[in-house]
């Protein structure tokens, strides 16, 4: 290379190895950048998805308790979902739903749904992780629009407004 990669180039790298599913170069692209700017909350995130991708729950682990243990501020993740012109917000990590436990009670089922046609068309099972600590923002206002919404009226009272930060 004829310059010295920057921020950008690194967290773009790392960002493709996550699409592609390439974990060593992306473990290299993450130190780098984390390296060059501890404080890019970026960097934490795409590290931690590289790892979630993979599996590698330990590593996710480590990766938030170093976000945590710094002074790096991460804004959570947020969806909203408009359900009989009624908007729920949700927030990565959201305990204050009152609907909560049913939506994760319905991920959940999903889940182990999901891992029943991965099983029947003989891929690799990946390990299970409980639908109570997959907390994403998207997923939570997605289970409580299913939740609430039955069959006949999805299709005019559904939508979903996502917004991922």
């Amino acid at each position: 290379m004829d310059f010295d990669p920057d921020i950008v180039v690194w967290k773009t790298l790392l960002a493709a190895c996550k699409t592609r599913g390439n974990e060593d170069v992306g473990k290299r692209a993450g130190e780098r950048l984390l390296e060059l700017d501890p404080s890019n909350s970026s960097a934490h995130v795409l590290l931690c998805n590289l790892y979630a991708s993979s599996g590698k729950w330990e590593d996710v682990a480590r990766i938030r308790k170093l976000l945590n243990k710094s002074d790096v501020k991460k804004v959570p993740g947020q969806s909203w979902v408009e359900v009989k012109n009624q908007i729920h917000v949700f927030f990565a990590d959201d305990t204050m739903h009152p609907e909560r436990d049913k939506i994760f009670i319905m991920l959940e089922e999903l889940w182990l749904q999901m891992l029943d046609v991965i099983q029947t068309l003989q891929k690799p099972q990946q390990d299970h992780k409980p639908a109570s600590a997959v907390q994403t923002a998207p997923q939570n206002s997605k289970m409580a629009g299913l939740w609430e919404v039955t069959i006949e009226t999805a299709a005019q009272d559904f939508k979903i407004l996502s917004h991922e930060i």
